[in-house]
C-alpha cells in the first residue's frame, strides 16, 4: 500500500434550503466543468416535490470529486456549494 494516497476525493449531496416545488436547478453545467469534478448527477426537474433527508427526501444533486491536490479538491467543492443552486416555488 502507498504511502501517500495517489488522490483526495470526496462526495457531495445538495438538498434545497426548503421543502417544496423545484422552480428550478441553476449551475450545474458550471459545477460540471470543473477540475476535480468526477461525476455530478441531478435527480429532479423543475415541478418535482423535495423533501428535506429527515422527512424522507433523497438528494436533488449528488457529485463525486477528486484531485491529487487538496487545497484544488477543497476549492472545487466549496466551488459546487456555491454554484448549484435550487429554488423552490415560494
Amino acid at each position: 500500500m502507498p504511502d501517500k494516497p495517489a488522490k483526495h476525493a470526496t462526495g457531495l449531496l445538495i438538498y434545497p434550503e426548503t421543502e417544496g416545488e423545484i422552480e428550478s436547478i441553476d449551475g450545474v453545467e458550471e459545477a460540471r466543468e470543473l477540475k476535480s469534478i468526477v461525476r455530478l448527477e441531478v435527480h429532479a426537474e423543475a415541478g418535482h416535490l423535495s423533501h428535506f433527508s429527515e422527512n424522507g427526501g433523497n438528494p436533488i444533486v449528488d457529485a463525486i470529486l477528486s484531485n491529487e491536490d487538496k487545497e484544488q479538491l477543497e476549492k472545487d467543492t466549496a466551488k459546487v456549494r456555491e454554484l448549484v443552486t435550487i429554488h423552490i416555488k415560494a
